[in-house]
């Protein structure tokens, strides 16, 4: 009996063993130089396109400054046009000009 369980249980072995082997349990897993050069070019690409996405990032940075500075700007002199609004008289000429040049502002 010990006998035939150890015979059938080395059976089992060598069989699950030819079956892995023939499914290709034993290959090597490592991949193939195609795939390998795809994976390459999929990660140069990469870094070129973020490198990019940093520049147009730079160059938007660069243009919002200098949109702040224009409108730091136009506010001083809204101020300024502001403060001389309230040194003329209500009913002048020149108060109903400077009030018309600064509503378009």
């Amino acid at each position: 009996m010990k006998t035939t369980v150890i015979a059938l249980s080395c059976l089992t072995g060598i069989a699950v063993s030819f079956a892995a082997g023939s499914a290709g349990g034993g290959k090597s897993v490592t991949p193939s130089p195609g795939v390998q050069s795809v994976g390459v070019v999929r990660v140069v690409s990469l870094l070129l396109r973020l490198s990019e996405a940093g520049k147009l990032g730079e160059a938007v940075k660069a243009d919002q400054g200098k949109a702040q500075a224009e409108l730091a700007a136009l506010a001083k002199e809204i101020e300024t046009e502001e403060r001389e609004l309230t040194t003329l008289k209500a009913t002048s000429n020149d108060y109903l000009q400077q009030s018309e040049t600064l509503a378009v502002k």
